[in-house]
């Protein structure tokens, strides 16, 4: 039994690699097939030499069934060589006969695909014989009627010639009437001219009135204002309580415009205020001694007569005297 020749372990007769290690194996002639562990020591001289005989014997037979199996690796390579080339031979032809086959199938569309466009042709020649025939037959019918516009043309001449007459008498009278157009124009142009001064016209006396209407609405205006405060200047009153009173001072502002005016002045100032508002409130005047006047408004406001000062608008009770007002308005009898 050999052994490897790496590892040491057993192989088979005819191994090319160790089960073992994997290691190749590589023999040659008179190589010696003794166990690496089996190899002679510095420990076993004698042992050696007891079976070294024993040795040679294994060597020479092994050496005689190496041969052996050389022969029959190469006639197995051989064997493997030519299939490997009649395989490739095989591959090729297939490969070739296959496309062959392609190309059969594909002349064969084409022929197939050649025919129809044969017979499209063909059906195509038959539908433009058809067609030639109806052409024919369409100039035979054209060349009657040229025939007879031929004869319409001439008819037409005829007519064209009186047509040409009548053109040039209808061109004395375009030339007449041309003339007269350019007369109206002329009152046209003449007449616009005015129309435009007369719109001028208008839209300048529009503006007046507007003018005149905007200051008639504000005389209007006017007018119903001071007829508003006439009506009260010509029916006023007096105050219907203390609340309206003061009230009425609090709104009117006599005593801050006219703030520099002495107190005589307000108080007649504030009078006529009071009467453009419809409401009476008299000036009253007293002596305070020496040269010194005052003077102070009175306002008669329910039952109850005040003295108002215009400097500040102040309120004083002077009395109640217990009287009816008169009746409002007052009658002008």
């Amino acid at each position: 039994m050999p052994y490897c020749s790496k590892c040491g372990a057993q192989v088979r007769e005819n191994g090319l690699f160790c089960e073992a290690c994997g290691a190749k194996q590589e023999r040659k002639q008179n190589q010696s097939v003794i166990p690496p562990h089996s190899l002679p020591t510095k420990t076993e001289p004698i042992a050696r030499a007891v079976e070294e005989p024993y040795v040679r014997s294994s060597v020479t037979q092994q050496s005689s069934r190496v041969k052996t199996n050389w022969g029959i690796f190469a006639i197995i390579g051989v064997l493997l060589a030519g299939l490997i080339v009649i395989g490739v031979l095989y591959g090729i032809g297939t490969s070739n006969l296959n496309k062959a086959k392609a190309d059969i199938v594909d002349l064969e569309g084409n022929v197939a695909t050649l025919q129809t466009n044969l017979a499209a042709e063909l059906a195509n020649v038959n539908s433009l014989q058809t067609q030639l025939a109806s052409e024919q037959a369409n100039v035979t019918s054209l060349q009657t009627q040229l025939a007879e516009e031929e004869a319409n043309v001439a008819s037409l001449q005829t007519q064209l010639t009186t047509a040409t007459n009548d053109l040039n008498s209808s061109k004395a009278q375009v030339t007449q009437l041309q003339s007269d157009l350019n007369t109206s124009n002329l009152q046209v142009t003449n007449l616009q001219t005015q129309l435009t001064n007369s719109i001028a016209n208008v839209a300048r006396l529009q503006a007046d009135l507007d003018t005149a209407n905007a200051d008639l609405a504000s005389a209007i205006a006017t007018n119903t204002s001071l007829t508003g405060e006439l009506t009260k200047v010509t029916y006023p009153r007096h105050f219907n309580s203390l609340d309206e009173l003061e009230t009425w001072l609090a709104n009117d502002d006599t005593d801050t415009i006219y703030a520099d005016e002495s107190g005589f002045n307000r108080a007649y100032i504030l009078q006529v205020r009071a009467l453009r508002d419809g409401y009476i409130l008299p000036v009253s005047v007293y002596y305070s001694g020496g040269s010194t006047f005052m003077a102070y408004n009175t306002a008669l406001a329910g039952n109850t007569i005040y003295q108002v000062y215009s400097l500040n608008d102040s309120v004083v009770a002077y009395v109640n005297p217990s009287i009816v007002p008169p009746t409002y308005p007052l009658p002008l009898e």
